[in-house]
């Protein structure tokens, strides 16, 4: 194709008109294409050049080897683990360009979505753990006042404070989980609210004034007159550093600040 002088590749033009990575191969495994997406990717592989010079991923060049094979479309799991670990699927698809024969190949990154997985996995398993027990205790102390402590004022006041914080502990890791969700919603969002971090540190520490006496902990605030004003989503800041200042209080040393 000639446009107003310019010799324009058709191939090319549309393979790097897609947002992701996508190759196009000869039967001789030569690289008929490259786009934009996957000279980034992969800057060893260039148009021309045998593709096993750029691709050292046995998995993927079989694949290819049987698409020309039985002109059926394929699939394959690509694990690059240089300069960090990074999972791709990969769709390969026949074609036919002019007279001659080609593979479509298409690379998916993966990794970031399996790790979002992994870590809402990991963090069902350790939530449900975690809720095991204070649901068990919570269940096993009604048991015991509907039954022998029945008629035991002392002892149904004292299993009512232990039913109560076991309650609160339930409610933080729901809380958790509802922020996990808000989380990944908004993970791609750009804040664009401007909050005061001073009041945000203050309530914080406020709250935590009776687990910092139990804990023996002095907690110290230095903050400056004027405010520390950020973009930001205010609940996930209070999250945030109610988590840290907890997380200090419960792991630190007590009489410390």
């Amino acid at each position: 194709m000639q446009t107003k002088g310019f010799m324009i590749d058709p191939v090319a033009a549309l393979v790097d008109a897609l947002p992701d990575p996508v190759l196009v191969v000869g039967p001789d495994m030569r690289v008929n294409a490259v786009n934009t997406a996957a000279a980034k990717l992969l800057p060893a592989v260039r148009k021309n050049d045998m593709l096993v010079r750029g691709l050292r991923a046995p998995d993927v060049l079989d694949a290819i080897a049987r698409v020309f094979k039985t002109g059926q479309t394929q699939s394959a799991v690509w694990l690059d683990r240089f300069p960090i670990e990074r999972h791709y699927e990969i769709h390969l698809a026949p074609a036919q360009l002019g007279a001659d024969r080609a593979c479509v190949v298409a690379l998916r990154d993966m990794t970031e979505s399996r790790r979002i997985e992994r870590m809402r996995s990991d963090f069902v398993a350790n939530a449900s753990h975690e809720l095991r027990t204070p649901l068990a205790s919570v269940l096993g102390f009604i048991e015991t006042l509907q039954g022998p402590a029945k008629e035991d004022a002392k002892a149904r006041e004292r299993f009512l404070g232990i039913m109560q914080a076991q309650a609160k502990r339930m409610a933080r890791l729901i809380d958790d989980l509802l922020s996990l969700s808000r989380v990944e919603l908004s993970a791609h969002v750009r804040p664009d609210t401007l909050v005061d971090l001073a009041p945000i540190i203050r309530q914080v520490v406020d709250g935590l004034e009776a687990l910092a006496r139990e804990r023996q902990v002095e907690i110290e605030v230095d903050l400056p007159d004027s405010p520390i004003t950020i973009a930001g989503d205010r609940e996930e800041l209070l999250r945030l550093f109610e988590n840290l200042i907890e997380n200090a209080l419960k792991y630190g040393a007590s009489g410390g600040k």
